[in-house]
């Protein structure tokens, strides 16, 4: 299989960890380019019970989080995986997208004409099958390259990374 650009997905949990080891990995031996992304969720949506001064204030609020979680989600992005020194040998891009996670990763793909994608078996949830039913099997099911599920280590903590 030629691999020219290997896509992985994080959400920066321990299994996404390793999904990104791995990716690294299969990026140097097939001297591919290997993108990082991260998708930030939608943060929250204003109910139609408030009204339009409240409606407004609340999306300000929202907006100034989504920037933070942007922010903070690209630095982190950037110190834990692109700046370490094992991606001597591959060219290597950092990438935060907005919005619902399945439908961004599989644009992405689609955009850059990925040739695979790998992703972690659970997320930063820790919900085990519930998450892989959610994003990881709307990825497998629709994604249009190969796609590689890596599993935690045996033993591994599914917790969230501290905050910042």
């Amino acid at each position: 299989m030629q691999v020219k650009l290997v896509v992985v997905a994080t959400d920066f949990s321990p299994s996404a960890d390793r999904a990104v080891e791995r990716a690294v990995e299969l990026a140097k031996r097939r001297r591919a380019g290997l993108l990082v992304v991260h998708v930030i969720p939608p943060v929250l949506n204003a109910s139609p019970l408030l009204g339009k001064a409240s409606a407004g204030a609340f999306e300000e609020a929202s907006n100034g989080v989504a920037a933070r979680l942007r922010q903070i989600s690209q630095e982190e992005l950037q110190a834990r995986y692109l700046a370490g020194t094992g991606l001597d040998q591959v060219q290597a891009e950092g990438l935060c997208l907005e919005g619902k996670v399945a439908p961004q990763i599989l644009e992405l793909i689609a955009d850059r004409g990925a040739d695979l994608l790998v992703m972690g078996a659970t997320g930063a949830s820790g919900l085990g099958e519930s998450l892989f039913g959610s994003v990881a099997l709307k990825l497998l099911r629709k994604a249009p390259c190969s796609v590689l599920v890596v599993r935690a280590e045996a033993g591994a903590s599914q917790a969230q990374p501290s905050a910042q």
